[in-house]
């Protein structure tokens, strides 16, 4: 039988390439009724296991020594193409395996779809867990490439099939159903290494990677409210193996209430009450990503002459021992630190801060305690805290009902929330009620925001939103009333 229509690797093979692959390859259907004599992702390379697999739901397939055993078995100075298609981090996850780890709940950024439950955040550990496992394998053969004298002869692509198998993200056409991974490493004699993004508010990223795992990213752009003093500003960011460091001239940690510098490290118990001060606009920081199995931090300012600026200062550090998350730091007068740990289904946090108040000329005591738990299909989370002797509380649940994200929650100062968002039809809807308005006394007075968004199809992610507030804000919603569309290229 004549094989019609043959693919890359296929082409490539007739050429001199050694082709093979390691982990799951092509298998959309049947490839011998095509009439191939092998797989289309080349020979099978899969002799090598593990002793131990980090998880219950991780393949004991040994990746990266099957790829070292593919290496050893090409004619010398042949030409090759190599498949590796791990079965991480396909499901099913070990519950709970992200947190012997030793990785964090609090870390994990939850997309505002889902419900920000202990449940959630626990599946999403679990998958980065999977996640690493991929990079860590794939950080072997690069390293055995570089090792062997043929990193520099080497095209490396890592792509994705599909979003991450969560709802709303695999087999959805929605931004995490269709928003895939993909890094290209080219060898020193291919120019152009650049891969730039344009997208809302005359923003533009351009990233430039290097094999090592080095990479820059540059920023610039006119962003929020700078655009109407037409103020630009631009950031550089540098990743090594060993240190990352941003600088820039605004907020050089992601934007601001990025929440992300060394001072925002022993900062706060929840929503309602924050322990320790929030400094959003650094614009310098380096972190130290594993410095004896901790996260090390430095923030400040590009001005240092001032002491202003070296009050701002911070430096923070965040790991784990014996099974409990520690995150502390300082800026100036002010430090602070929490520890949280799981115990019997809930999520304890408990954190304590010394805060320096200029109205009283002194640092204000802070303290505070907060539970997360699962409760029947929803999640509770209740907290108290103390300030300089007064007490406060708080609570709220969190669950998913009929696709919608949907979240309430109270205080002691009479400060209650309601919260849904989640698609309907072809468009995310957004509601946000607070029964507290910011810019009066009277916690009776209401804000409400409303908006929606649309992901256009077939723009590679251009969006337009339109959203209501009767309270002008800087968060969600910027003006009172505004419609915006973001491109991507």
């Amino acid at each position: 039988m004549c094989i019609r229509d043959r693919v890359y690797t296929e082409i490539l093979e007739d050429n001199g390439f050694f082709v093979g692959y390691t982990g799951k390859p092509w298998g959309t259907g049947n490839w011998e009724i095509s009439g191939r004599k092998q797989n289309p992702a080349g020979k099978e390379f899969n002799k090598y296991a593990l002793e131990k697999t980090p998880t219950k739901g991780i393949r004991t397939n040994d990746y990266a020594k099957n790829f070292k055993d593919f290496l050893n078995q090409r004619e010398d100075n042949q030409p090759f193409v190599f498949w590796f298609g791990a079965h991480e981090p396909h499901r099913v996850y070990e519950y709970g395996s992200g947190i012997k780890a030793g990785k964090s709940i609090e870390d994990v950024e939850v997309p505002e779809f889902f419900p920000d439950t202990e449940i959630v955040r626990n599946d999403m550990l679990d998958y980065i867990l999977e996640i690493e496992h991929f990079d860590n394998h794939l950080q072997q053969m690069i390293n055995h490439l570089d090792k062997i004298g043929e990193l520099d002869n080497t095209f490396i692509l890592v792509t994705a099939d599909n979003g991450m198998p969560f709802p709303y993200a695999k087999a959805n056409v929605q931004e995490y159903g269709t928003h895939v991974p993909l890094a290209i490493s080219l060898p020193d004699g291919v120019k152009n290494k650049a891969d730039g993004v344009v997208k809302s508010d005359v923003d533009l990223d351009v990233t430039m990677t290097s094999p090592g795992a080095y990479s820059a990213t540059i920023k610039a752009g006119i962003e929020g409210g700078a655009l109407e003093k037409l103020g630009p500003n631009a950031t550089v960011t540098v990743t090594t193996p060993m240190f990352n460091v941003s600088v820039g001239t605004d907020d050089a940690v992601g934007g601001a209430g990025a929440g992300a510098d060394a001072s925002d490290l022993y900062a706060d118990i929840d929503h309602m009450t924050n322990i320790g001060d929030d400094e959003d606009t650094s614009d310098w920081y380096i972190s130290i990503p594993n410095f004896g199995g901790w996260t090390v931090a430095a923030s400040g300012e590009k001005d240092m002459s001032t002491t202003a600026a070296k009050n701002k200062t911070s430096v923070g550090l965040k790991g784990t021992v014996g099974g409990l998350s520690i995150t502390a730091g300082g800026m100036h007068k002010d430090a602070g630190v929490s520890v949280s740990t799981s115990l019997m289904g809930a999520t304890v946090k408990v954190a304590a801060a010394s805060v320096f108040s200029t109205a009283k000329n002194k640092n204000v005591q802070e303290q505070g305690v907060q539970v997360d738990m699962p409760l029947g299909g929803m999640n509770l989370s209740v907290n108290s805290t103390t300030t300089d002797g007064t007490s406060n509380w708080g609570a709220s649940i969190s669950t998913t009902v009929a696709g919608f994200a949907v979240s309430a929650g109270t205080d002691s100062d009479e400060d209650n929330q309601f919260k849904i968002s989640g698609p309907m039809g072809p468009v995310t809807l957004v509601i946000d009620y607070d029964s507290t308005d910011p810019t009066t006394t009277d916690a009776k007075d209401a804000t409400i925001e409303a908006g929606v968004s649309y992901a256009v199809p077939g723009t590679n992610g251009t969006t337009i939103s339109a959203s209501y507030s009767n309270y002008v804000d800087e968060d969600y919603f910027d003006n009172v009333t505004q419609v915006k569309m973001a491109f991507k290229f």
